[in-house]
Protein backbone atom coordinates (compact mmCIF):
# COMPACT_ATOMS: atom_id res chain seq x y z
CA UNK A 1 0.00 0.00 0.00
CA UNK A 2 1.51 3.55 -1.15
CA UNK A 3 1.26 6.52 1.22
CA UNK A 4 1.47 10.19 0.75
CA UNK A 5 3.62 11.53 3.22
CA UNK A 6 1.29 11.92 6.28
CA UNK A 7 2.79 12.62 9.87
CA UNK A 8 3.96 9.58 10.18
CA UNK A 9 5.87 9.06 7.09
CA UNK A 10 7.20 12.57 7.32
CA UNK A 11 8.60 11.69 10.34
CA UNK A 12 10.48 8.90 8.78
CA UNK A 13 11.29 10.88 5.59
CA UNK A 14 12.99 13.71 8.04
CA UNK A 15 14.78 10.48 10.28
CA UNK A 16 15.79 9.49 6.50
CA UNK A 17 16.64 13.09 5.24
CA UNK A 18 18.61 14.26 8.45
CA UNK A 19 20.23 11.35 9.52
CA UNK A 20 20.80 8.03 7.85
CA UNK A 21 21.54 9.48 4.44
CA UNK A 22 23.96 11.90 6.17
CA UNK A 23 25.75 9.14 7.61
CA UNK A 24 25.91 6.90 4.02
CA UNK A 25 26.82 10.31 2.05
CA UNK A 26 28.94 12.54 4.46
CA UNK A 27 31.84 9.59 4.88
CA UNK A 28 34.05 9.68 2.75
CA UNK A 29 35.06 5.60 3.13
CA UNK A 30 31.43 4.67 2.72
CA UNK A 31 30.58 3.29 -0.58
CA UNK A 32 28.01 4.36 -2.70
CA UNK A 33 24.79 1.89 -3.04
CA UNK A 34 24.91 -0.31 -5.93
CA UNK A 35 22.56 1.36 -9.05
CA UNK A 36 19.14 -0.56 -9.06
CA UNK A 37 16.12 -0.83 -6.24
CA UNK A 38 16.72 -1.33 -2.57
CA UNK A 39 14.40 -2.60 -0.32
CA UNK A 40 14.86 -0.94 3.33
CA UNK A 41 12.61 -2.08 6.36
CA UNK A 42 12.49 0.56 8.80
CA UNK A 43 11.86 -0.58 12.80
CA UNK A 44 11.04 2.12 15.56
CA UNK A 45 10.35 0.44 18.68
CA UNK A 46 7.06 2.81 18.88
CA UNK A 47 5.78 2.34 15.58
CA UNK A 48 4.71 -0.46 12.96
CA UNK A 49 7.84 -1.37 10.34
CA UNK A 50 7.83 0.35 6.87
CA UNK A 51 9.10 -0.69 4.07
CA UNK A 52 10.71 1.83 1.74
CA UNK A 53 12.09 0.82 -1.92
CA UNK A 54 14.30 3.19 -3.41
CA UNK A 55 15.90 3.25 -6.50
CA UNK A 56 19.64 4.81 -6.89
CA UNK A 57 22.35 5.34 -9.72
CA UNK A 58 25.63 6.76 -9.38
CA UNK A 59 23.65 10.14 -9.82
CA UNK A 60 21.46 10.01 -7.60
CA UNK A 61 23.46 8.87 -4.91
CA UNK A 62 26.01 11.86 -5.35
CA UNK A 63 23.07 14.35 -5.62
CA UNK A 64 22.32 12.97 -2.35
CA UNK A 65 25.97 13.71 -1.03
CA UNK A 66 25.96 17.62 -1.61
CA UNK A 67 21.86 17.82 -0.07
CA UNK A 68 23.48 15.86 2.85
CA UNK A 69 26.53 18.15 2.82
CA UNK A 70 24.31 21.22 2.31
CA UNK A 71 21.63 19.92 5.17
CA UNK A 72 24.55 19.42 7.85
CA UNK A 73 26.03 22.03 7.33
CA UNK A 74 22.48 24.40 7.66
CA UNK A 75 21.34 21.86 10.82
CA UNK A 76 24.17 20.54 12.43
CA UNK A 77 27.22 21.29 14.74
CA UNK A 78 28.42 17.76 14.88
CA UNK A 79 28.54 15.23 11.87
CA UNK A 80 31.46 12.87 12.51
CA UNK A 81 32.18 9.61 10.78
CA UNK A 82 34.96 7.08 11.69
CA UNK A 83 35.34 3.52 10.17
CA UNK A 84 36.25 0.36 13.12
CA UNK A 85 36.94 -2.40 11.20
CA UNK A 86 34.12 -2.82 8.88
CA UNK A 87 31.70 -0.57 10.78
CA UNK A 88 30.79 3.02 10.38
CA UNK A 89 29.79 5.04 13.34
CA UNK A 90 28.38 8.42 12.86
CA UNK A 91 27.70 10.67 15.80
CA UNK A 92 25.25 13.84 15.11
CA UNK A 93 24.31 17.01 16.54
CA UNK A 94 21.52 18.63 14.18
CA UNK A 95 18.59 21.38 15.09
CA UNK A 96 15.30 20.59 13.30
CA UNK A 97 12.53 23.62 13.92
CA UNK A 98 13.06 23.84 17.65
CA UNK A 99 14.37 20.52 17.93
CA UNK A 100 17.95 19.73 18.81
CA UNK A 101 18.45 16.01 17.92
CA UNK A 102 21.55 13.99 19.37
CA UNK A 103 22.39 10.82 17.14
CA UNK A 104 24.54 7.87 16.61
CA UNK A 105 24.18 5.51 13.91
CA UNK A 106 26.20 1.98 13.29
CA UNK A 107 26.31 0.72 10.02
CA UNK A 108 27.38 -2.20 8.53
CA UNK A 109 27.25 -4.28 5.02
CA UNK A 110 28.80 -4.49 1.94
CA UNK A 111 26.58 -1.66 0.05
CA UNK A 112 26.49 -4.24 -3.28
CA UNK A 113 23.72 -6.57 -1.72
CA UNK A 114 22.83 -5.31 2.24
CA UNK A 115 23.60 -2.87 4.48
CA UNK A 116 22.62 -2.08 8.07
CA UNK A 117 21.93 0.71 10.11
CA UNK A 118 20.74 1.14 13.86
CA UNK A 119 19.94 4.79 15.18
CA UNK A 120 19.89 5.73 18.16
CA UNK A 121 18.30 9.34 18.95
CA UNK A 122 19.06 10.43 22.07
CA UNK A 123 15.92 11.71 24.56
CA UNK A 124 16.40 16.42 24.50
CA UNK A 125 16.01 17.12 27.65
CA UNK A 126 15.24 20.74 27.16
CA UNK A 127 11.88 19.48 25.30
CA UNK A 128 9.82 16.59 25.99
CA UNK A 129 8.33 16.17 22.60
CA UNK A 130 11.19 14.09 21.66
CA UNK A 131 11.53 11.30 24.32
CA UNK A 132 14.16 9.40 21.72
CA UNK A 133 14.49 6.64 19.89
CA UNK A 134 16.01 3.32 18.27
CA UNK A 135 15.58 2.76 14.83
CA UNK A 136 16.84 -0.08 12.26
CA UNK A 137 16.94 -0.11 8.90
CA UNK A 138 17.54 -3.63 7.14
CA UNK A 139 18.13 -2.88 3.36
CA UNK A 140 19.30 -5.01 0.68
CA UNK A 141 19.47 -4.84 -3.15
CA UNK A 142 16.43 -6.67 -4.93
CA UNK A 143 17.16 -5.86 -8.75
CA UNK A 144 16.49 -3.66 -11.45
CA UNK A 145 14.45 -0.16 -10.16
CA UNK A 146 10.47 -0.96 -11.36
CA UNK A 147 9.21 -0.03 -14.61
CA UNK A 148 8.83 3.66 -14.49
CA UNK A 149 10.77 4.61 -11.51
CA UNK A 150 13.62 6.91 -11.66
CA UNK A 151 16.65 7.15 -10.01
CA UNK A 152 16.42 9.14 -6.62
CA UNK A 153 12.33 8.37 -6.33
CA UNK A 154 11.09 6.43 -2.88
CA UNK A 155 7.77 4.18 -2.38
CA UNK A 156 6.88 4.03 0.96
CA UNK A 157 4.41 1.61 2.35
CA UNK A 158 3.47 0.17 5.69
CA UNK A 159 3.80 -3.83 6.77
CA UNK A 160 1.67 -3.27 9.65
Amino acid sequence: MKHRLEDRTMKYFAIILCFIIPTLALAEEIPFRKSGLWEIEMTNSDEPTMTIKQCVDAASEQETVEMSKRLSKDKCTKNETRKEGDTYITETDCTMGNRRILSTTVTTGDFTSYYESHVTVQPDADNNDNPGSNITLNAKWIGECEAGQKPGEVIMSDNG
